[in-house]
């Protein structure tokens, strides 16, 4: 199963951007899981 994950409206939305001192770029995956789990959750 598999579910999208905006990584540019999460960038754009405002919200931290960083984990661990890492940004997103360099880290796409600890923000890709979540959004797509959320958007399992919300389909």
């Amino acid at each position: 199963m598999s579910a999208p994950a905006d990584l540019d409206g999460y960038a754009s939305s405002g919200l931290p951007t960083k984990t661990m001192g890492r940004p997103l770029a360099d880290d796409p995956l600890f923000f890709e899981a979540p959004l797509a789990a959320g958007a399992l959750l919300a389909g």
